[in-house]
This record gives C-alpha cells, sequence and structure tokens, in this order.
C-alpha cells in the first residue's frame, strides 16, 4: 500500500462514521460525510502530484547517469572484444598444447606406476635365496639337456653328411656311365 493512498482510506472511515453516528452529534450526516471525503479525495490527489513530479525528477537524474555510462560501456564492449581476441590466438592454442602435456605426462605416470609395481612383485622373490637356488639348478639342467640334444643332433649331422657325400659319389659314377648308355639307345632307335 502506498502513502498516497492513506488520506483516502481515512477519509472513507470518517466519513462512514459521519454518516452512521453523526446524527447524534450533527443534524445533516450526508452532506458532512460528503465534504470529509472531498477533503480527503484532494488532498490525496495534492500528495499524488508531488509524488509524481518527485519521480519525474529522479527519472531526468536516471537520464543523465545513463548517458554517462554509454561510453562506458562502449569502452567495455570494445575490451571484450580485445580480450576474446586474445583467448581465441594465445590461450585456445596454449591449451590444446597442455592438454597434450597432460596426456604425455599420464602417460609416463601411468608407465612409473607400473614399473614401481613390477619392482614391488620381483622384490618379493629377489629377496628369497632359495628361489635363486632353484633358478640356478634349473638353468643348469636345461643347459645339460640342451647340451646332450647338440650332441645327438651333430652326430645326425655327420651321419647326414657321411650320406651325402656317398651319395655325390653315386649320382657322379652314375653321370659317368649314363652318356654310354644314352647313345647306344640313341643309335637303336635311328637303326629301326
Amino acid at each position: 500500500m502506498q502513502i498516497q493512498n492513506i488520506p483516502i482510506i481515512i477519509g472513507f472511515v470518517v466519513s462512514l462514521i459521519i454518516l452512521y453516528k453523526g446524527d447524534i452529534i450533527m443534524g445533516n450526516t450526508e452532506a458532512w460525510a460528503i465534504v470529509v471525503a472531498l477533503i480527503s479525495v484532494t488532498g490525496s490527489l495534492i500528495l499524488h502530484f508531488f509524488s509524481f513530479r518527485k519521480d519525474s525528477n529522479t527519472i531526468g537524474k536516471v537520464k543523465e547517469d545513463t548517458a554517462t555510462l554509454l561510453p562506458e560501456v562502449k569502452t567495455i564492449d570494445e575490451n571484450t572484444k580485445k580480450i576474446r581476441d586474445q583467448v581465441t590466438e594465445q590461450v585456445i592454442p596454449n591449451l590444446n598444447q597442455m592438454t597434450e602435456t597432460k596426456n604425455g605426462v599420464t602417460e609416463l605416470v601411468n608407465e612409473l606406476n607400473y614399473q614401481k609395481r613390477l619392482k614391488q612383485e620381483t622384490s618379493h622373490y629377489a629377496n628369497n635365496m632359495d628361489i635363486f637356488i632353484s633358478g640356478i639348478k634349473n638353468i643348469y639342467e636345461v643347459n645339460a639337456r640342451l647340451e646332450s640334444e647338440l650332441k645327438e643332433e651333430k652326430t645326425k649331422n655327420s651321419i647326414l653328411l657321411a650320406e651325402n657325400y656317398k651319395l655325390e659319389q653315386e649320382l657322379a659314377t652314375y653321370k659317368e656311365r649314363e652318356p654310354k648308355t644314352k647313345s647306344k639307345s640313341q643309335d637303336i632307335g635311328l637303326e629301326r
């Protein structure tokens, strides 16, 4: 509720009181009620007039303030455009590089964590001498088995080389005999 409406409300209430209870005090209550209502309405109109006048002065001041703010808004807009251009030219490419660097660092951290885990898992076994001794025994056993297999293969190889030499000699003798038999078979074919 606004302050300008208070006189109207007070005038209305007083008019009602005069209208219903005014017979006791005064003789013509309707006229007095109308006079009180008119006075309250007139007072309210005067208050509204001054209030509108004060508001119009405030509106004028606001217009003046906004007129002085307009160049500052233009300056802020220009600065915003400059900052946006700098961000697109300088900051965004740097963000891409930082993202790539971050990915590289993440890979390095993952590799480091893997190496640490691997070291922890193997260090448990490295401290146990029984594991070393059994590993060395296993290596000697495998080495002995491989050496015996190597000897067997060398023996097989020498047997195959001897067989190969023997077959080469047989082939050479066969080749020496073959031209004589070919010429006879060719002669037989011509005689027919």
